[in-house]
């Protein structure tokens, strides 16, 4: 399991709990496209499944979309969390102040001033 330390409160809890939200999404998402092939299949009848009364099950045309929209829904998700940058509180985030000496004569530029409320 990856180190909490850098993680949000909320964040470092899951993971105490052994929930890894991404890894869930991750499965969910294979198992969507298993199901995804396996209409294709029914679809192109290479494939059969029964109902409880023995007969062959129909191709289902709204579920197959269905599945796609939510496939494509979640791998946007998963994209985000991999992609995208996570906004981290500003309580959280120690930026150090930065100063630079320009000259002799003492001009500085600083980078990350401490604000008044900072201790």
């Amino acid at each position: 399991m990856a180190k909490n330390g850098s993680l949000g409160s909320s964040a470092s809890k899951l993971a105490s709990l052994g929930y890894d939200p991404i890894v869930m999404m991750l499965d969910q998402y294979k198992r969507m496209i298993e199901e995804i092939e396996n209409q294709e299949l029914i679809r192109d009848k290479k494939l059969v499944r029964l109902n409880k009364d023995g007969s062959a099950k129909a191709y289902n045309l709204d579920s197959h979309m269905l599945l796609l929209d939510r496939a494509a829904a979640l791998a946007e998700k998963l994209m985000k969390y991999g992609y995208a940058p996570v906004k981290e509180d500003e309580a959280d985030v120690n930026t150090p102040t930065l100063n630079i000496m320009l000259s002799d004569q003492g001009a500085v530029f600083t980078l990350n001033p401490k604000r008044e409320d900072d201790d």
